[in-house]
C-alpha cells in the first residue's frame, strides 16, 4: 500500500507539473535585476553526438573508454543523473540552449501530412542562451558537425560565427584551437559539438579494434548494419557485442580529441575564468529494448546523459546524486554569470547543487523524436506514455533500473488512465495545432547536407 500512496503521489505531481510547463507561454521580458559582475568570464559548451551516460567510465562503465574525460571529471562537478528533454540531436539542443520542452519550441522531426520525417527549424521567436549573451557583449562562436546542428535549421540564432562544415572532432579541434587563440582575451562564449560516436561506429585505428575481441572481423559489414539485420527477440550475439565495440572505439577516439581541447584550455590559461559544460544531446539504443540507434524512444540509455561542469577555482569537485535536466544549463550559465534568466526559460540553475545545497526534486519530461512518445521522470518512478494511444509504461528505477518490469502490466490498482490521458490530451493540442509544414516548404538544402540527411533517414 505504501508503494500505491507514493506512485500516486508521485502522479498526481507528474501530472500537474507537465501539463503547466506544457502550456506556459514564454515571454521576451527578464525574470530580475542584474548581480553584479561575475568572476567568471568564458563559458564554453562541449557536447559529443550519441553520447550514453553509461558508456563512460566515470559513469560506472566496465571499459576504459573516456580516460581524458574521467580526468576532467576527477576536478569538476559530475551530475549522476542528468536527463535529456529529446533523444534526437536538433530538438535536444534546441531545449538546451532555450530551456524550453521540444513541443514549446517545436525544432522537432515530424511526420506532417503523410510527409515522413521533416526536420523543423527553430523559430525565430524562441531566444536563446547565444542570443543573451551575445547581446551582453560576449563573443558567440560555435563549431559543429552539421546535420541536425546545420544552420539551415535555426540554432545558430545569436552565434557571432557558426561552423557547421567540419569533418569530425579532429577536424573541429583544429579550428577551435584557431579560435581560441584569437579570442582569448575577449568574453565569449563558445559551443563545439562533435559528432563521432554517430552510427556507423568506424572509428580510425588503433580505436576501431581496440574493443573487439576477433582482431580479424571486417568491421565495414557494420557500415550499412540496420535494427532489422537483428532479431529483436533472439539478437545474434556477435553482431551485438560488435556493434557495442565499435560504439565504445567511438566515444574512445573522441575522447582522445575531447582531451586534447582540455589541455588546449589549460595551455591558453583560461581555466580560472572559465566554466567549462561537458554534456550529450541524447544517447544511443544497442536493443537495450530491442531496437538500434535513437529517436523512437525515451527509455534511459536515450535520455540519461552526461553532464560534468567545471571550474575548481569557485566549485569544488563533486558528484551530485540529485536528478537534473538540460534544460537546466542556461539558466545555470545565466546565474553564474550574474544575467538575468528570461521568463520563458523553464529550467532551474544548478548553482546550488554545485555548491552543495540540497533542492527539492526536479522531474524530467522527455521527447521522443517524432513527438509520439513522453516521459516524465523522477529518481524512483518513470512514467512513459504513447501520444496516439492509450499504452502506458511505469518502472521502479530504483529496484529495475534497466526498465524490463512495466508495473503498469501488473497493477491494477494504480488509477492513473484518466489523468494520464487528460494530460496527453493537453500535450496533444500543443503537438498538433501548429502547420509546421509551412516552416519546411521553402528551406533550401545543401547537396552536402541532403547526402548527410539521406543517410541517416531523413531524406
Amino acid at each position: 500500500m505504501d508503494f500505491i500512496n507514493t506512485l500516486k503521489a508521485f502522479l498526481r505531481k507528474a501530472v500537474l507539473f507537465m501539463i503547466g510547463s506544457l502550456l506556459l507561454v514564454g515571454s521576451k521580458g527578464y525574470a530580475a535585476d542584474k548581480r553584479g559582475v561575475s568572476p567568471i568570464k568564458n563559458i564554453i559548451l562541449i557536447s559529443v553526438d550519441t553520447l550514453r551516460a553509461d558508456h563512460l567510465s566515470c559513469y560506472g562503465y566496465g571499459r576504459q573508454t573516456s580516460p581524458s574525460i574521467d580526468k576532467f571529471a576527477d576536478k569538476s562537478v559530475l551530475f549522476e543523473n542528468n536527463i535529456s528533454q529529446a533523444a534526437a540531436s536538433l530538438p535536444s539542443y534546441s531545449s538546451i540552449f532555450t530551456s524550453r520542452y521540444p513541443s514549446q519550441h517545436q525544432a522537432v522531426v515530424d511526420n506532417m501530412g503523410g510527409q515522413n520525417n521533416f526536420i523543423v527549424p527553430l523559430a525565430d521567436s524562441e531566444i536563446t542562451l547565444a542570443e543573451i549573451l551575445k547581446k551582453e557583449g560576449y563573443r558567440t562562436a560555435a563549431f559543429t558537425d552539421g546535420v541536425e546542428t546545420a544552420k539551415i535549421f535555426n540554432i545558430n540564432q545569436g552565434f557571432d560565427t557558426y561552423n557547421d562544415d567540419a569533418g569530425g572532432i579532429k577536424d573541429i579541434n583544429q579550428r577551435v584551437f584557431s579560435w581560441l587563440q584569437e579570442n582569448q582575451d575577449n568574453k565569449f562564449f563558445l559551443f563545439v559539438q562533435a559528432y563521432d560516436p554517430h552510427f556507423p561506429y568506424l572509428p580510425p585505428e588503433p580505436f576501431r579494434h581496440l574493443f573487439l575481441t576477433d582482431t580479424q572481423i571486417d568491421v565495414e559489414q557494420y557500415a550499412n548494419f540496420e535494427e532489422e539485420d537483428l532479431d529483436p527477440k533472439n539478437p545474434d550475439k556477435n553482431d551485438l557485442k560488435n556493434l557495442t565495440a565499435l560504439y565504445d572505439g567511438e566515444i574512445a577516439y573522441t575522447d582522445k580529441h575531447i582531451g586534447e581541447l582540455f589541455l588546449k584550455i589549460d595551455e591558453l590559461g583560461l581555466r580560472d575564468n572559465t566554466l567549462v559544460i561537458f554534456v550529450s544531446d541524447h544517447g544511443e539504443e544497442l536493443m537495450d529494448h530491442s531496437g538500434l540507434g535513437h529517436g523512437k524512444n525515451v527509455y534511459d540509455e536515450l535520455i540519461h546523459v552526461p553532464l560534468i561542469i567545471s571550474n575548481e577555482k569557485y566549485f569544488s569537485p563533486k558528484r551530485v546524486k540529485d536528478q537534473v535536466r538540460s534544460i537546466d544549463i542556461a539558466p545555470t550559465v545565466l546565474d553564474v554569470l550574474h544575467i538575468p534568466v528570461p521568463e520563458s526559460m523553464l529550467g532551474t540553475s544548478l548553482v546550488g547543487l554545485m555548491n552543495g545545497k540540497s533542492e527539492t526534486e526536479r522531474l524530467a519530461i522527455s521527447e521522443n523524436e517524432f513527438r509520439s512518445k513522453l516521459s516524465c521522470r523522477s529518481l524512483t518512478y518513470k512514467i512513459i506514455v504513447t501520444h496516439d494511444s492509450s499504452d502506458i509504461e511505469i518502472f521502479n528505477l530504483k529496484n529495475d533500473p534497466g526498465e524490463k518490469k512495466d508495473l503498469h502490466a501488473h497493477t491494477d490498482e494504480l488509477p492513473i488512465y484518466e489523468k494520464c490521458l487528460d494530460k496527453m490530451a493537453q500535450w496533444k493540442i500543443l503537438a498538433d495545432d501548429s502547420p509546421l509544414i509551412e516552416k519546411v516548404q521553402n528551406m533550401e538544402f545543401s547537396d552536402q547536407l541532403k547526402r548527410q540527411l539521406r543517410a541517416l533517414g531523413y531524406w
